[in-house]
């Protein structure tokens, strides 16, 4: 299989293994909501009947989703007030009243048939009214009614902690009590799901890519993968409110939204700079210098809000135009250079393009449409999908990444090995031979050169063919890598030239004979197994100090001329 089939066949895998990811949770998702939400039990949507009071301005008997409630510009400290009668349920099972509220205080209050009012529920209210100075957060509140509380009057009252808080009046249902926190994790199973899922793979990911990127600066890009998927996981466990099913502490659920929100696009700059690194200069400075600011916005917002107590959701709208600048400026970079861009680099931009269009679309919905509904399906469903969705791309174009350069690092090994090495043999070729040499005049140091030739080659291509004299050639050559294991070279320099190189350490002669004796007793041993062929070489040996210091050149031709008289001494030349 070629080096270009073998990229296709992993773009094919990751393209493959991204659909398929698409589509289990397209298919979960429809599951989801085509059942039963409510698991069969009582919930009772309180949406209408609802007299509402701000600021001066009385409806009364309304929808809480009435348009005019939508053009009401909440300002700080506002009161919003919200009173209807418990028409639902029944005085024999206790029920639970859950309330969403966005940056705002709350507090609810039972009205009974006297006219008599008593607080069930404060949240940054004190019993007398007043309000505290704390960032109050978004979430749900879970407010358990007094037994039969059946034909009183509730009252809802929520004072807003910044202006423009909030748009419209909150979300309200009541289920009963024993299955409150059922419906509210059934109503998030997809989301939680997904978001436990970036967790626990981001957490798995870290420590081992860290350990592995002290070897291989490779995976630090893996490492920064799996901090990413672990601040999307955190990050959308506090926007869809999921956090809510292992503590209730709303402050601090914002707090840790706002804070992984801020945090959350540092690592993936770097993870995009790493996959534009050819991209040129001017790209790797932008991107520098987003994660600059970023990491300094991010340091600020929260330090700021510590030492300062500045509410950390001040400076979020600063904060979405940088995105939506970010986000712009890398989807144009990647456009632009989407033709020219490697298979990793086109599956990575995939997830990126998609990203920022669903940023773009998510800072106007937060910025324009927010209301003070629970959090949308948007915000359920769409948000950590398509987070998921992008660290997938991300992961697909890292492993396609690392497929794809250790098929050109096994190339080159080859065109390496082809350039270098005998084919027929495996030894070194002639072109190492001629290159250790010069580089022995260089090093001033001494070094051994072994000459060896074999005999009756030509007679034995003559007799049994030539396919019986490479295996001769073969099994000589076997010979030397045995004998020679630990030299600096063994090369093939021609049809039956073979050359060993020593330099340090070097053999002593008193060791250079015993290893030529070796030589001669394998030589016998393993001619039995070639029917009728005789292994037998011819050999010289010269050390560098014999030529007083002259080239390598002078050094080879001492040990070839030695190598001759031993064939003539021997009778034995290659004629024969």
């Amino acid at each position: 299989m070629t080096q270009g089939k073998s990229k296709k066949r992993i773009s094919k895998i990751c393209i493959w293994a991204i659909l398929f990811a698409i589509a289990f949770f397209t298919v979960f998702t429809v599951m989801r909501y085509l059942s039963d939400s409510h698991g069969g039990f009582a919930v009772y949507s309180l949406k209408d009947n609802w007299d509402i009071d701000f600021c001066g301005k009385r409806f009364a008997g309304i929808s809480r989703t009435d348009k005019r409630l939508y053009d009401i510009r909440v300002k700080r400290n506002n009161i919003v007030s919200m009173t209807r009668k418990i028409d639902v349920g029944d005085d024999s099972r206790r029920l639970t009243l859950r309330l969403y509220s966005r940056m705002a205080f709350v507090r609810v209050s039972i009205i009974d048939y006297m006219g008599r009012e008593r607080i069930i529920y404060y949240y940054g209210y004190s019993r007398n009214g007043r309000k505290s100075d704390f960032f109050p957060g978004s979430g749900y509140h879970f407010i358990q009614l007094p037994q039969r509380s059946r034909g009183k009057t509730i009252k809802i009252m929520e004072m807003a902690s910044c202006d423009n808080a909030f748009k419209g009046t909150p979300d309200i249902l009541i289920t009963e009590t024993s299955h409150a926190m059922e419906l509210f994790a059934r109503q998030r199973s997809l989301g939680t799901f997904i978001t436990v899922f970036m967790i626990i793979s981001g957490l798995s990911v870290v420590p081992l890519s860290l350990f592995m990127s002290a070897g291989d600066r490779k995976f630090f890009t893996l490492t920064m993968i799996g901090i990413f998927s672990v601040i999307c996981g955190i990050w959308c466990l506090c926007l869809t409110k999921t956090i809510e099913l292992f503590y209730l502490d709303l402050r601090l659920d914002s707090l840790i939204e706002y804070t992984t929100l801020y945090l959350m696009i540092i690592p993936l700059l770097f993870v995009t700079r790493r996959f534009l690194s050819d991209a040129g200069k001017a790209v790797k400075a932008i991107i520098d210098g987003f994660v600059i600011i970023d990491i300094a916005f991010a340091f600020l917002a929260i330090i700021l809000s510590i030492t300062w107590n500045i509410r950390i959701d001040t400076p979020v709208l600063f904060f979405h135009m940088l995105l939506v600048l970010e986000s712009v400026c890398i989807s144009l970079i990647v456009v632009i250079r989407i033709r020219k861009a490697a298979i990793p680099e086109r599956i990575f931009d995939t997830g990126i393009i998609t990203a920022a269009i669903v940023i773009i679309i998510y800072i106007l919905y937060y910025n324009f449409c927010n209301t003070n509904d629970a959090p949308s399906f948007f915000e359920l469903i769409i948000a950590p999908a398509v987070l998921l969705f992008m660290i997938i791309t991300m992961l697909a174009g890292h492993i396609a990444d690392v497929f794809i350069r250790k098929l050109d690092e096994d190339q080159k090994k080859r065109l390496i090995t082809l350039a270098f090495s005998d084919e027929m043999t495996g030894l070194s070729n002639r072109a190492v031979g001629e290159k250790r040499l010069k580089e022995l005049d260089g090093t001033g140091g001494d070094y051994l050169l072994v000459n060896l030739d074999l005999n009756y080659l030509k007679r034995v291509n003559d007799t049994f063919g030539h396919e019986a004299g490479d295996r001769y050639i073969k099994e000589f050559s076997s010979i030397l890598q045995d004998v020679f294991f630990d030299a600096d070279a063994v090369c093939r320099m021609g049809g039956d030239e073979f050359l060993v190189i020593y330099s340090d350490p070097l053999l002593r002669e008193d060791v250079l004979r015993q290893r030529l004796s070796w030589m001669e007793e394998l030589e016998k041993q393993r001619s039995e197994g070639l029917n009728g062929i005789t292994i037998d070489s011819a050999y010289g040996y010269a050390y560098s100090y014999e030529t007083q210091g002259r080239s390598s050149q002078e050094t080879f031709l001492l040990s070839d001329d030695r190598m001759y008289q031993m064939k003539r001494w021997s009778k034995k030349g290659r004629c024969e």
